[in-house]
């Protein structure tokens, strides 16, 4: 059976899969307790939003620096849950490019303030008394200072639009998928020799067919989303 963080990571990739994002979830326990990382990329902040609000039934408190102890708050028995959620919303450099572009065009603060056209070419250039990534991250996540500029940007680019979540794809009738003797592992049982296809997938997933166990094994951020 698969431990409670590597379930919480499993409900996670299905929800970033039944709304059309892309990213990883991998999970992890420790002296401290266990956690569950996930990251995507390029999200709108109306879209980043309504992924933390979903995933953050799955932690069952936080830890309060004043007191340094932790707070059990959310603690529930009707689902997996996990010690810490850690989720991030990576800007590539091509967004920032983008955002940088848009600015240029929009932005009159900016437009007489520097003729760079290059991003990555500011180094450490300030504007509005901000470090230049500063500046940039504020922007992108919708901060007060630009939220009608940023909300602007958004609705220019290809960001996809907050939708409800779809039913979730359980896994074939009768396939196995529990955790495996190492961590971070998983194991897969057929009730019957899997066929050349599902072979193929599991294979290009790093997956290996063990003979002593009787079922496929492998890392478990690289389960195949057929049997996520």
């Amino acid at each position: 059976m698969l431990s409670s963080q590597a379930q919480v990571a499993k409900l996670c990739r299905q929800y970033l899969k039944s709304i059309g994002v892309k990213g990883s979830c991998t999970s992890e326990s420790f002296a401290g307790g266990t956690a569950v990382d996930v990251e995507y990329n390029d999200q709108s902040p109306a879209m980043d939003k309504q992924i933390n609000t979903q995933l953050s039934q799955y932690q069952y408190g936080s830890f309060d620096g004043m007191t340094d102890m932790y707070n059990y708050t959310n603690s529930r028995d009707d689902i997996p849950q996990t010690k810490y959620m850690h989720i991030n919303n990576r800007f590539s450099d091509e967004l920032k490019q983008k955002a940088w572009n848009f600015l240029q065009a929009n932005f009159v603060e900016i437009a007489n303030l520097t003729t760079v056209y290059s991003y990555e070419a500011l180094n450490t250039e300030r504007l509005c008394g901000k470090h230049i990534d500063q500046f940039m991250f504020q922007f992108l996540n919708g901060s007060t200072q630009f939220n009608e500029l940023s909300t602007e940007f958004w609705a220019s680019v290809s960001s996809p639009k907050p939708r409800k979540a779809e039913p979730n794809t359980e896994a074939p009738e009768g396939i196995e998928v529990s955790e495996g003797t190492r961590e971070g592992f998983v194991n897969i049982r057929f009730p019957a020799k899997p066929d050349n296809n599902a072979r193929t997938e599991l294979k290009q997933a790093g997956f290996r067919w063990s003979p002593k166990n009787t079922c496929w094994w492998g890392k478990s951020d690289r389960l195949p989303e057929t049997y996520a």
